[in-house]
This record gives C-alpha cells, structure tokens and sequence, in this order.
C-alpha cells in the first residue's frame, strides 16, 4: 500500500478571519504638491509635476479618483493592497497660476473622504536673504530684477556670457545698464554684491556707480571701480558734506571673484571672496542718497566718468542689493550660497 501524504502536511490551514464592521471612512493625504507654492524658474511659464497621494481605509478601498481643477485626471479601482494605496500622477506643462488637487476615495461600504489642495504655480523669485531688495542674476539673456520685476535699461551694445551661474552681464565699449533706484528702500546702511571676473583691458573702468548728477561729484550715492593692471577694486561713498575713499586692493583677473561692498555704522569696507581687501574706511554722519536716481551696472558713466572710470569689459553675475551692512559672515553665507 503506497504512503498517501497531504499536501498541506506542516502548514497551518487557512481560514477566513471576519475583518469586522466597516466603521470608518477612507483616510487621505496628499504628499505633493508639498507646499501653498510651486517655485519654477522665472524664465518657465509651465512646470511638469507629480501630485503623490494616499489613502487608506479600515477594511477595504473600492475607488479612486484624482482631479485638477475640477477634470478628472484619473480613477484607480483595482489595487494591490486595498487597505493602503499609494499613488503618484505626473501632470504635464501645468501652467502658472492657481491650481486645485482634488482626491475622491470610497470604500466598500459607500462612505467617502475628499480632500482638496489649493495651490499655486509661481516663477516669481522670492527674496532668499534678509534685508535683500534686488536681484539681477541675468538669467534668460534678461537684465531683470526678479524682486520687482523692473528691468534695467540699456545703453550700447553689452551682451550675455556664460556666468559664474547660468548666464552673466558681458560688458563692452561704451555700454553699460541703468536701473532706477526709486522704491528700493536704500537708507543709511546698504550693501551689494555680485561675482565678477575682471577684463583688465582697460586698465581702469567703473564697475557700480550710484551717484548725483555730474561727471565726478561725490558727495552723494558711491562709486565702485577698477583701476591699474594689477585689477585693484576701490570703492568711495558720498556723506553729503563730502566723500570718503577706500583703496581696496587687487583680484584675480582670471577668476570670477565673489565681491561685496558693506557701509553702514560708519564704516565701510570691500570684500573679495569674504574676505576684506583693506581695513574698514570710517566715515561721519550716514552715506547720503541727495540726487541719485539709478545704478550705472558695467561703467562710471554717466556720473562718475573722470579719470578714465568708463565702460568695463569685464563679467558680472548675481548682483544682490541689501538694506543692512553685511557682517562678514553673511557675506560668506550668500557667496556660498547659503
């Protein structure tokens, strides 16, 4: 007689377990968008994004549905696990603007959850610094400050260059962009920085001038220049009654140098790389603004042009201005990028 062996010998039978009542209606998030706002790039006008959500129920998911702004994106009805499901929908070229995730769940028994996200889809650039009030990064082969959304005008022929990030201000002959300063906030301590990589050729140029106006009056706004073929930057400001110099010192010409001009508290000095070219110049009273109606980006002109302080042929990215003295390690924070 031959030996007859179950197939369930050594392993448990299996039996149904009565999942009990169904009590509660479907639990729903939604993991993405993570936030109120969708940063893209201020050069998109539409983003490709996922919408991740999940849901869940005590015995049993019957069916799902995904909406943006009211059209059905997909319904979902069979799934793997039917306690817990976990999904994720790729949306393509949404548009900027105010958007609406909707997610529809029922379970076996009919109750239903719906959970609604509003949020928005944005290439505006929001302020990454405290106290920072403009900045140009020059993306996009535009001249455009993306705090306020005014672009700079443009005098000759300058054009765009690879920067230090994406693309950079190239300077040429005769060329520079003006941008007004009315409505920045500029008071009695400011600072602005941005990358450069000098052209030393001409030996002398103006790099930044806020000033009044005439071709060499200083006692108002600053100038910020390069002179010598060793590249020394020096720096002046105006305190109304007259005007206070700092030598700086010389950068690389071969380079992008991170450079930062800090005044206020009656001091002011010229960082390259985070670190100070000279000693701190001191100054009375507060850095005066009387007459100044722009900022000269890429030459003195048309306000500072004696001695030579004309168009510069040199690169500049990322120009940040704030409305506080930088301290030494917030300069080092934003030229890393902190």
């Amino acid at each position: 007689m031959g030996i007859i062996a179950s197939c369930n010998e050594g392993i448990d039978p299996i039996s149904a377990v009565d999942p009990g009542p169904d009590v509660t209606a479907p639990t729903v998030a939604i993991t993405s968008p993570s936030g109120s706002v969708v940063n893209i790039p201020f050069t998109e006008t539409q983003v490709d994004l996922a919408i991740d959500f999940t849901a869940a129920d005590d015995i049993e998911i019957k069916k799902i549905t995904l909406k943006l702004d009211g059209t059905t994106l997909s319904t979902y009805d069979s799934f793997t696990d039917y306690r817990r499901v976990v999904k994720s929908f790729m949306t393509e070229k949404l548009g900027i603007g105010d958007h609406r995730v909707e997610v529809v769940a029922e379970d076996l028994s009919g109750k239903i959850t719906i959970l609604a996200k509003d949020f928005e889809v944005s290439n505006q650039y929001t302020a990454k610094y405290a106290g920072e009030i403009f900045y140009m990064p020059f993306e996009g082969n535009l001249n455009l400050d993306l705090i306020s959304l005014t672009s700079a005008t443009v005098v000759g022929t300058p054009s765009f260059a690879t920067g230090k990030s994406g693309k950079a201000y190239a300077g040429a002959t005769d060329s520079y962009l003006t941008y007004p300063i009315a409505g920045l906030g500029l008071a009695n301590s400011f600072s602005i920085s941005f990358w450069y990589k000098a052209n030393i050729v001409p030996d002398r140029a103006g790099i930044m001038v806020i000033g009044p106006p005439g071709i060499n009056t200083r006692t108002s706004g600053f100038r910020l220049f390069r002179e010598g073929g060793a590249s020394p930057v020096k720096g002046n400001i105006g305190t109304g009654a007259g005007d206070v110099w700092n030598d700086g010192g010389a950068i690389s010409s071969t380079a992008w140098v991170f450079m930062t001009l800090v005044v206020g508290e009656g001091k002011y000095g010229i960082y390259a790389n985070g670190t100070l070219l000279r000693a701190e110049s001191t100054y009375t009273g507060n850095i005066s603004w009387a007459d100044c109606e722009f900022l000269s980006i890429g030459s003195g002109a048309p306000r500072f042009i004696e001695w030579g302080h004309l168009s510069d042929n040199s690169l500049i990215d990322e120009i940040r201005i704030f409305n506080k003295k930088l301290t030494q390690a917030e300069v080092q924070a934003v030229m890393n990028g902190n």
